[in-house]
């Protein structure tokens, strides 16, 4: 069969007439006669039971369901499908235009059909094309007061009617411009009458095609020389594998899996380059195509497959992605072979233009970033309805062909009215945000409608705020490796803070808890759970910009109560459902915020159950130094993402004591032997408010006797973030080291770092900057958190308080 990919859109619609067919209790729904495929005849039948409970629900009637060899001619008869009906309504479909269907009035009867045809052997409806039921969803919507809102029956809207009437001479035809929808599958409904259309007869891999055709796992033993020659060695790597492209053996086998995935019987395939892609450096490759540009070689290289595919399996597509290297058109031709179509990875107008002098006969499709817990935004709502609007209008005009919907879905709760307003405007992009909003919350939560429609209202208009400068190049091969600067790490901190501000998330709160007065319909559960998400998510950021504030212990325990109800409501089993909440992520995922882009940064990760029953503050921490030792406290871990074991096992304290000479600082150690830790450093940090040049440091293994002093040199803000540094400097009087500590009975270390390096000896009731840190196997635990940490670099950095008593 010849795909026409690039076919015009077709629509006819005639309405204008003098008379008007009105439904009523003589009218049957006819489906047709029992066939040979059981599956099909579940999916129409299904559409005809939609049909007959929607027309009950909208104008009271109930109509029987019938096939065609029980209704009798001259009565009143609603055709569902059917072979005969494009001979009695004269409306022939192309088999070629995919998901074509028809709505006519003919004879006094309504026939409400379209191309259906099996292209897996399973059952689902996404193994098939179904026009037939997008006939049905598009009838419902525009003549019985119909809305697909949500997935699931429930999900399904239905405006009462005075009557359900069409005009007598009602003719539609139509190709939908957007031939298929490619994502997480929600139900047939919801699906087919938004548009978002599976495609059976699509090969994808969901991207990428080489990895597939070349797996490291079973070549990269025999046939190391595949792969990419990086820095001088075969890159091996098994998730994102890079390829020798300039092997005649590499490319046969890329161009071979191309025609055993064509053969699985699909209309159009996929080829593109693995993700992350990386050129390799060989003398060989660096000469391929005598150019330089590896986006360029991919394109030459793709192009030639496509061209000899087209022999060997005529009459079907090549999909290629314009991704990565390839996102910019290739500069050494412009006429594609007829057989290609592009992948728009990422789709912008931008992008677009810049393939206005490129011929591809059968256009372009678009990967769709608009969603996915990979984004900055994480687990909370991402894409604002004006955004949504101009993308859908950018799609008509640009006619693109195909969506792959990455990431949709994962938030019916909060995003719901987003992802209905964007697939209703696919398809018509003059319809309005605001009135699908309203139609939206009208039809799911009634009497509770006006307070829903303020809750989506109010999170649409705080998706206006953003991060300047906020990444957004899902190109990159660092992100997809999960390399990112530290400035990255913070933006998910950073968006919360700003867009999800104490008072957003109150009045967020006091409409839904308002709408749930009204209404306990399962889609406000839903919106309840996620909003709870964010709610909590948003409490720990707005909590942590308090802390680093106010500086203070009791602001930091609460931080910690924060992260922890957040742990524990992530930990609460959530009930099953469709759509499944989060996406059905593991517990895990929700925790950590996403990935990529999404992942949480401190103090997300801290583990606040341990450190909140151990009373360890992370800001604001004071110790008292008197003749005798202050009570221990407890060190926490240096790195926020350690491994809680160590620390928890271990449970290392502190305790310190002064004279008039020396300040004594004791690691106390009841869970490990004297001799577990002489191998292990500790450090200890001490020096004058407001006074750096005065900032001390000794670092040194606990078997030592002495330790020799270090001043500060550059803080770490003069040093680029990179925490401070301090350098060695001669001084009369070494600190000394004692192991055990006197009058211990625990493994223990004493340090007396003497007061004359500071040139004086703190008086009673002085305040002095202090902190101590203890390093076994090469993982820090520390008394005074740095909450401004970066890296291991600076996350000794901060200071906590030491009383002189």
């Amino acid at each position: 069969m010849k795909f026409l990919f690039s076919a015009l859109l077709v629509f006819f619609l005639a309405v204008l007439s003098a008379g008007e067919i009105t439904l009523d209790k003589e009218w049957r729904i006819v489906l047709p006669v029992s066939g040979k495929d059981p599956a099909m005849e579940r999916h129409l039948r299904s559409s005809a039971l939609l049909l007959r409970d929607s027309v009950k629900r909208a104008a009271g009637l109930e109509l029987p369901i019938v096939t065609e060899d029980q209704a009798r001619q001259g009565r009143k008869r609603l055709f569902i499908g059917g072979a005969n009906a494009p001979k009695t309504t004269g409306i022939a479909l192309a088999p070629e235009n995919l998901w074509e269907y028809a709505i006519v009035a003919a004879d006094n009867d309504l026939y409400l059909f379209g191309n259906d045809r099996r292209w897996r052997k399973d059952g689902s409806y996404d193994a098939f094309t179904l026009g037939t039921v997008k006939a049905v969803t598009s009838f419902l919507e525009q003549f019985c007061g119909t809305d697909f809102l949500y997935p699931g029956n429930d999900g399904i809207a239905v405006r009462k009617l005075q009557k359900i009437s069409v005009p007598d001479n009602l003719r539609i035809q139509k190709v939908p411009q957007i031939l298929y929808g490619i994502g997480r599958r929600q139900e047939m409904f919801y699906d087919i009458a938004n548009n978002m259309f599976p495609a059976p007869w699509y090969g994808t891999y969901g991207g990428h095609s080489h990895n597939i055709a070349i797996p490291a796992a079973k070549y990269a033993k025999e046939h190391p020389e595949y792969f990419a020659l990086i820095k001088g060695k075969r890159d091996l790597n098994p998730r994102y594998p890079a390829y020798c492209l300039s092997r005649p053996e590499v490319q046969e086998l890329i161009y071979r899996e191309l025609l055993q995935h064509a053969d699985k019987g699909y209309e159009m395939v996929q080829l593109a380059q693995s993700d992350g892609f990386r050129g390799c450096e060989c003398e060989d490759c660096r000469k391929l195509y005598g150019i330089s540009s590896w986006g360029e070689k991919l394109w030459i290289m793709h192009a030639k497959m496509a061209e000899r595919f087209a022999k060997d399996r005529p009459g079907k597509l090549v999909h290629i992605i314009a991704y990565g290297p390839t996102r910019t058109p290739p500069q050494t031709f412009r006429k594609f072979p007829d057989n290609i179509v592009i992948e728009l990875a990422p789709y912008t107008p931008e992008i677009r233009k810049r393939w206005k002098w490129h011929s591809v006969k059968n256009g372009f499709t678009a990967y769709l970033y608009n969603w996915g817990y990979y984004h900055t935004e994480g687990f909370t709502p991402k894409a604002s309805s004006e955004f949504l609007t101009a993308q859908a209008a950018d799609f008509r005009r640009d006619r693109i062909r195909g969506i792959y919907f990455c990431g949709f879905g994962e938030l019916f709760g909060l995003e719901g009215p987003a992802y209905y307003q964007y697939l209703k405007q696919l398809e018509d992009p003059t319809l309005k945000a605001e009135t699908l909003r309203r139609r939206y919350c009208q039809g799911l939560f009634g009497d509770a409608a006006p307070e829903m429609e303020k809750f989506y209202n109010l999170i649409d208009s705080r998706l206006q705020f953003d991060v300047p400068g906020r990444f957004q190049d899902w190109n990159a091969p660092a992100l997809v490796m999960n390399r990112r600067s530290s400035r990255d790490f913070g933006e998910p901190l950073r968006l919360l803070q700003v867009r999800w501000t104490p008072e957003v998330i109150a009045e967020l709160d006091r409409t839904l808890t308002a709408a749930e007065k009204k209404n306990q319909s399962r889609q406000i559960k839903d919106a309840r759970l996620e909003f709870d998400y964010l709610k909590r998510t948003a409490a720990v950021a707005s909590g942590y910009a308090e802390v680093l504030r106010t500086n203070n212990s009791a602001d930091s325990i609460s931080l910690l109560k924060a992260v922890d109800a957040r742990n524990r409501f992530i930990q609460t089993p959530r009930p099953k459902s469709l759509p499944a909440h989060f996406s059905g992520v593991p517990d895990a995922v929700l925790k950590a915020g996403g990935r990529m882009m999404g992942l949480l940064p401190m103090p997300f990760t801290l583990d606040a159950e341990w450190l909140l029953k151990e009373n360890v503050p992370l800001a604001g921490r004071m110790i008292e130094a008197g003749k005798e030792r202050s009570g221990q406290q407890v060190f926490a871990p240096a790195n926020a993402s350690d491994n809680a074991t160590d620390y928890r096992n271990i449970r290392a304290r502190i305790s310190c004591r002064r004279d008039d000479a020396f300040l004594y600082v004791t690691f106390h150690f009841d869970r490990l032997k004297q001799e577990e830790i002489m191998n292990d450093g500790i450090q200890v940090y001490l020096g004058l408010p407001r006074q750096p040049e005065t900032w001390k440091k000794v670092f040194v293994s606990i078997k030592s006797t002495s330790a020799a002093c270090s001043r500060l040199v550059k803080t770490g803000r003069d040093n680029n973030g990179q925490g401070n540094i301090y350098e060695p400097v001669p001084v009369k009087q070494r600190a000394r080291m004692t192991a055990p500590a006197p009058g211990c009975k625990e493994a223990s270390v004493e340090i007396a770092v003497p007061f004359s390096w500071f040139g004086r000896t703190p008086q009673k009731e002085e305040k002095w900057l202090f902190n101590a840190a203890y390093q076994r196997n090469r993982r820090y635990t520390i008394w005074q958190y740095n909450l401004e940490q970066k890296s291991w670099r600076n996350a000794l950095d901060a200071f906590g308080t030491i009383i002189f008593q």
